[in-house]
């Protein structure tokens, strides 16, 4: 179960964070992503925990410098996230 969490747990942060190849994405992006991979990738029970949460999550995320005051209108999907189905609000 601890592997199950901290699969979700990363996923999120990476998603989240600024990296060398992309900006952060966006919380709906985020969260559309983290959905649409329910009993794909995710654990289902886990997910729904954390979904319930989410808005907790983005607060906790927020004070250590994630979204660096990027709005949507600056925000483009990794190549390889372009070729998936995400919904994208």
């Amino acid at each position: 179960i601890s592997g199950r969490i901290v699969a979700l747990a990363d996923t999120f942060d990476a998603l989240t964070s600024k990296r060398p190849y992309k900006d952060p994405y966006p919380p709906e992006v985020t969260f559309d992503i983290l959905k649409k991979e329910r009993e794909e990738h995710f654990d289902p029970e886990i997910l729904d925990i954390f979904i319930t949460s989410f808005d907790q999550f983005l607060e906790i995320r927020s004070k250590i410098g994630t979204f660096e005051g990027k709005t949507d209108q600056h925000f483009t999907l990794s190549e390889r996230d372009k070729t998936s189905n995400y919904i994208v609000v």
